[in-house]
């Protein structure tokens, strides 16, 4: 059994599963993230879950 995936072989499910098993782990809240980030909470979740694309550069 191999203990990585390749990138090619990930699904957006499994990224997915790896950003809320890395949100639990770090004991953070979408709030949280998105302060960190600064961005919105919403928008923070709705990327996070594949629903929206991040940015290459920020906006101002």
């Amino acid at each position: 059994m191999r203990d990585t995936v390749e990138m090619t072989e990930m699904t957006k499910e499994d990224v997915t599963a790896m950003i809320l098993s890395a949100k639990k782990q770090a004991g953070l809240t979408w709030e949280e993230i998105a302060e960190r980030i600064d961005m919105s909470p919403v928008w923070t979740h709705s990327a996070a879950m594949g629903m929206n694309a991040f940015p290459r550069k920020k906006p101002s």
